[in-house]
């Protein structure tokens, strides 16, 4: 089909089809250099880190801002980590097969997923958050 035609009907598209296979990796890919970037211009947290559980705020607490601020950093770093590691490792940890055994294999790649998903779910939990 020429270019004119998928214009026509609708179907043309900036990006290529095969982009769309591995879309998890496709993502990172885009998200992770963002997101170190995000890192090291951000200055501050978000302001969701002042509030008590029963509503009240603690702006005015030179400690607790210093404590926010590292929180928020960690928060970035598991972020980070876990887009890293899939882009780096998008099939998983390496399986080193005579010296481990299927089930250590996959109690170490259990453990791996749940790292990834902790950052993905503070990504997801902070998204809109991700600004300066």
């Amino acid at each position: 089909m020429n270019k004119r035609l998928r214009k026509k009907r609708g179907i043309y598209t900036k990006f290529k089809d095969k982009e769309t296979y591995s879309l998890d990796y496709t993502i990172a890919c885009f998200v992770l250099p963002r997101l170190k970037r995000f890192k090291e211009l951000d200055k501050g947290c978000p302001s969701i880190f002042f509030f008590n559980e029963d509503g009240s705020t603690h702006f005015n607490d030179e400690g607790r801002t210093e404590s926010a601020h590292q929180e928020w950093q960690d928060i970035l770093d598991c972020m980070i980590y876990s887009f890293e590691q899939i882009v780096n490792n998008p099939m998983g940890p390496d399986y080193d097969y005579p010296n481990e055994s299927f089930e250590d294999y996959s109690i170490r790649y259990k453990m791996w997923q749940n790292s990834i998903q902790e950052g993905l779910d503070y990504f997801a939990k902070y998204f809109m958050n991700l600004w300066w």
